[in-house]
C-alpha cells in the first residue's frame, strides 16, 4: 500500500488466481489522524481470473464514507462478475481490450450507499442484478458499449436518482431496454442510442445522441415511463434516427426528422398507430417543441375541407364536423370551444389562398401556420 495522505490509500497491482474478496477499513482503523467523514481507496491494477467482490469492515461511526475507485482486467469477461458495496462513491473502470461484439460484462449488486457509482467499460455490459444509489446519487455510465438489463428481468436494474452518459456508449438496444427507478437522465456529451424503461416520472435533461454502432434502432432514443415525462433540457438526435417518448401518464410524442408533406406526414402517423400531434394547452405545446428540439414541424391541425373552419385530426378521415373545432376565420377569426390556441402575429391568414395546414417554428413560443407546398417538413 503507497498511502499518498490520509484521506486515501493507493494499491498499485493485485493478481488474484481465483475469485478476489477485499474488504476495505474504515478512515479510523488506517488513519491516526481525527476520524474522517471520508475515505478513498485507489486500487490502480487488478488482475483476475475469477469475480471481484468490494465490501467494507462495519464501523460505528455510520458518517464515515468509504469509497473505492478501482481499475481492473478480467481474465474472461465473459464468466466473471463485479460486485460492490460501499458507503460512498463506487467507481469501476475496466481497462481490459476493447471486444464489444464478444465480451460481456457483468455487474451483480453495485451499491454506493450515499455516494456516485461510476462505469466504465469498451464492453457491453449487463446488470445481472441491480445498481443503487441513494435518492440524490447518480450512475455515470462512462463506457463506449451499452448498458443494459438481461431479457428476462421485471424490476429495475439500476435505481438512483440521476442517470448520466459521459461518453460514447448509451443505455439499452433494441428490444432488450435498461430498465431502471431513476427521477432524471441526461448526457454530458455526445452518446449512444438510448433504450429506457423507467417505472416512474421522468424528467429528460440536456441528451444527445450520436450513435457510433449500426444496427436496426441503434440509432434511436426510446425512453418510457410509468408516469409523465418532463423534457427540461435540449434533445438532439443525430444521424437520422426517431426521439420515442412514451409515457403512461400523459401523452406520448415521438420526433420523426423525415421530410415529408403534411398528408405524407398524417398517414405515416396513423400507420404508426397514432396522430399528428394536437396542442390541448401551453404545457402540451412546450412538450411538443421540446421534442421537436427547435426544429419546424407538421402538428394535427388543418382547415382542408373548409377554409377557415380549424379543426384537430382524428385517427381515420372523418367529416369535418366529426372532428373538434378549435378557430374560426382568419387572424380576426375566435376561439372556438374553448379550445388551446396560440397564433403567431397575422396568422392565420391562409396566404395566396393556399394555407391549410399548421407548422410549428421555434424551441418556445408562438405558433405559426404555413403553405402546404412549403419544402417537406418533420413532424410531432
Amino acid at each position: 500500500m503507497d498511502a499518498r495522505e490520509e484521506t486515501s490509500a493507493r494499491f498499485n497491482l493485485l493478481e488474484a488466481g481465483n475469485d478476489l474478496k477485499l474488504t476495505l477499513l474504515p478512515a479510523e482503523d488506517v488513519t491516526k489522524s481525527t476520524p474522517l467523514d471520508y475515505y478513498e481507496y485507489s486500487l490502480e491494477r487488478i488482475d483476475a481470473d475469477g469475480d471481484i467482490s468490494i465490501t467494507a469492515e462495519p464501523t460505528a461511526n455510520t458518517d464515515a464514507l468509504v469509497a473505492v475507485d478501482l481499475h481492473f482486467v478480467l481474465a474472461d469477461r465473459n464468466t466473471s462478475t463485479i460486485s460492490a458495496n460501499l458507503s460512498g462513491d463506487v467507481s469501476l473502470f475496466d481497462d481490459g481490450a476493447a471486444n464489444v461484439s464478444n465480451d460481456l460484462l457483468h455487474l451483480k449488486n453495485i451499491i454506493s450507499e450515499h455516494g456516485d457509482v461510476t462505469l466504465r467499460s469498451d464492453a457491453d455490459v449487463i446488470v445481472d442484478q441491480q445498481i443503487t444509489t441513494g435518492p440524490g446519487g447518480q450512475v455515470i455510465w462512462a463506457g463506449t458499449g451499452q448498458l443494459t438489463s438481461p431479457a428476462d428481468t421485471t424490476g429495475p436494474s439500476v435505481v438512483s436518482g440521476t442517470l448520466v452518459l459521459a461518453s460514447t456508449g448509451g443505455f439499452g438496444i433494441p428490444d432488450q431496454a435498461l430498465k431502471a427507478q431513476v427521477d432524471a437522465i441526461q448526457s454530458r456529451s455526445s452518446a449512444g442510442s438510448v433504450h429506457l424503461e423507467n417505472n416512474q416520472s421522468l424528467v429528460v435533461g440536456d441528451l444527445t445522441v450520436a450513435p457510433l454502432r449500426t444496427g436496426d434502432g441503434m440509432n434511436h432514443v426510446m425512453i418510457a415511463a410509468e408516469g409523465v415525462i418532463w423534457v427540461e433540457g435540449h434533445v438532439l438526435v443525430q444521424g437520422g434516427g426517431d426521439l420515442i417518448l412514451l409515457a403512461n401518464g400523459s401523452s406520448s410524442y415521438q420526433y420523426i426528422s423525415d421530410e415529408l408533406t403534411f398528408d405524407d406526414a398524417r398517414a405515416e402517423a396513423r400507420r404508426r398507430g397514432g396522430t399528428l400531434a394536437i396542442l390541448n394547452d401551453q404545457t402540451t405545446q412546450e412538450a411538443v417543441q421540446q421534442v421537436a428540439a427547435g426544429n419546424p414541424i407538421w402538428i394535427g391541425a388543418s382547415d382542408a375541407q373548409q377554409e377557415g373552419i380549424w379543426v384537430w385530426e382524428t385517427p381515420t378521415d372523418e367529416d369535418v364536423t366529426s372532428q373538434l373545432q378549435f378557430w374560426a376565420g382568419q387572424s380576426d377569426g375566435v376561439t372556438v370551444n374553448d379550445q388551446y390556441t396560440n397564433w403567431d402575429v397575422g396568422e392565420p391568414n391562409n396566404y395566396n389562398d393556399v394555407e391549410d395546414h399548421i407548422e410549428v417554428i421555434g424551441s418556445t413560443g408562438t405558433v405559426s401556420y404555413t403553405h402546404l407546398t412549403l419544402p417537406t417538413t418533420p413532424y410531432v
